[in-house]
Parts: structure tokens; C-alpha cells; sequence
């Protein structure tokens, strides 16, 4: 039972970084794996037609978020997918056990996509500023790998969440903080400005 609840956490934490690729995720391991078998009506995700609508959808999300200003607009727009996508996320793992309540992990799953969300549109405005728009393309690859990352871990096994999650934001953290700061070697790689 716990082992559900956190994987839920970990693929809903993924989904406030990016709606669709922990989503992506999870319908090919239902799709092509033992270890993930997703309920009805939430097997839809690994359908012909779930799994097309997320591919459609994933390259507009994946360009849309590493373009300054684009990505404030982005942002904004996924303030209700990127909740709403934990909340499916969670929903979906938590439907494999038998009386787990959808209310309940709907619940949870919206609220740890909303923080996480919220944190990432709360810094993005701050990295565009403090770099002319040059550090947004990375921080959102960070994110992109920090998703990815945790929702494979999550769905190995729920109890590694309790590692990956933490690990997640840490890494996430340090980023942003470096970017806004403009100590990232990264940027600085590429800044027209020369290093101070």
C-alpha cells in the first residue's frame, strides 16, 4: 500500500514540472510492462488513442516551455494541466489496488503538482530576467530530466521516490539558484556578457 502512494507522489511531482512526459511515462510502462497495469477508465492513457494525444501534445509543451516569455504564457496556461495531470497521474497508480480512494489520491496528486508548479513559474520570470532569456532553454532541460528521472524511478519502485523527490528538488533548487545568481558555468558558456 504505501509503495502505490508513494509512487503516486513521485509521478505527480514529475507532472508539476512537465504535464505530459511523466504521463508519457506512465502509459508506455502500463503499455509495455507487467509492473504498471493501469484500471479503467484510466487505461485509456495507454490506448492507440491516449498514447497519439499525448505525443501530439508533448512537442508543444517540450518547445513551448524553453522559449523567454513564451514560457511565462505556458506556465500560466498549465496552471490547471499540470494539477489536473498529477492528480490523473495519481488517480491512475493508485487504481491498481483495490479500495484505494480516487478522491483522496486525486487530492494529493493535484496538490504536490500544484506546489511544484508554482515554484517553477514562481522562478522562471527571475531566470529570464537575470539572464536575458538565455538561461530559460536550460533550466527547462533540467526540468525536463529531473521529470523524467523521477517518474522512471517512481514506478521502478515507490519506496526510491522517497529518494528521487528530495533529489529532485535539491538538484532543481541549486539550478535555479545558480542561474538567477549567474554563477552557472553553463550560461556563462554561452552569455555575450563576460564573467564577473
Amino acid at each position: 500500500m504505501p509503495n502505490i502512494w508513494l509512487t503516486g507522489a513521485g509521478v505527480a511531482f514529475s507532472c508539476g514540472l512537465n504535464a505530459t512526459l511523466p504521463l508519457l511515462i506512465l502509459a508506455l510502462a502500463d503499455r509495455i510492462t507487467s509492473h504498471i497495469e493501469l484500471q479503467d477508465p484510466f487505461d485509456f492513457l495507454s490506448s492507440n488513442a491516449g498514447l497519439f494525444i499525448l505525443m501530439l501534445i508533448l512537442p508543444i509543451e517540450l518547445i513551448a516551455d524553453k522559449l523567454p516569455q513564451i514560457d511565462s504564457i505556458n506556465d500560466l496556461l498549465h496552471s490547471a494541466l499540470r494539477p489536473a495531470a498529477g492528480a490523473m497521474a495519481f488517480m491512475a497508480i493508485g487504481s491498481q489496488e483495490s479500495g484505494t480512494s480516487a478522491w483522496i489520491t486525486g487530492f494529493l496528486g493535484l496538490a504536490i503538482a500544484a506546489v511544484v508548479h508554482a515554484w517553477k513559474m514562481r522562478t522562471r520570470p527571475a531566470i529570464t530576467g537575470a539572464t536575458r532569456g538565455l538561461g530559460n532553454p536550460y533550466a527547462s532541460l533540467v526540468e525536463d530530466t529531473i521529470a523524467v528521472a523521477v517518474t522512471i524511478v517512481s514506478l521502478v519502485s515507490g519506496w526510491l521516490a522517497l529518494l528521487a523527490i528530495p533529489l529532485g528538488v535539491a538538484w532543481l533548487g541549486r539550478v535555479y539558484s545558480r542561474i538567477v545568481a549567474g554563477k552557472s558555468r553553463f550560461i556563462r558558456l554561452f552569455s555575450p556578457r563576460s564573467p564577473t
